[in-house]
């Protein structure tokens, strides 16, 4: 599954833009990062990020922001996002993001709970 959201920001503010997106399609699903917090004392958080740039953007250039996971491993979660114009096909830029799952108290990785990861596997496709 693939997450659309036109932006009229900077790279790095749409890039979280991006990965809320992730929040509200397990919302969508179900599974609100809420009830991680809340029911296990669990969060994602940003491990890595990788970002490639093909072309510019300026200030009120009106983005469009792609989401899709690619992957869903037993603790993390890798994204890939793509920025392009808005109604263009070439992206101007593209990030790998690495979402991993850590406890709040120590904020250690541990293991995505099932609810959690079938939800991103079904993003995934």
């Amino acid at each position: 599954m693939q997450l659309v959201r036109e932006m009229e920001e900077y790279f790095l503010e749409n890039m979280l833009h991006g990965i809320c997106q992730v929040h509200i399609a397990l919302r969508d699903l179900g599974v609100p990062h809420a009830d991680l917090v809340s029911e296990h004392g669990m969060m994602f958080m940003v491990r890595r990020v990788k970002i490639d740039y093909a072309g510019s953007a300026r200030l009120d250039d009106l983005l469009a922001v792609t989401t899709r996971p690619l992957k869903v491993g037993a603790a993390s979660v890798d994204l890939l996002q793509g920025f392009s114009r808005n109604g263009a096909a070439d992206e101007l830029v593209t990030a790998e993001i690495q979402l991993v799952c850590v406890r709040l108290d120590g904020q250690r990785p541990v293991r995505i709970p099932p609810k959690w990861r079938e939800a991103l596997s079904r993003l995934a496709g």
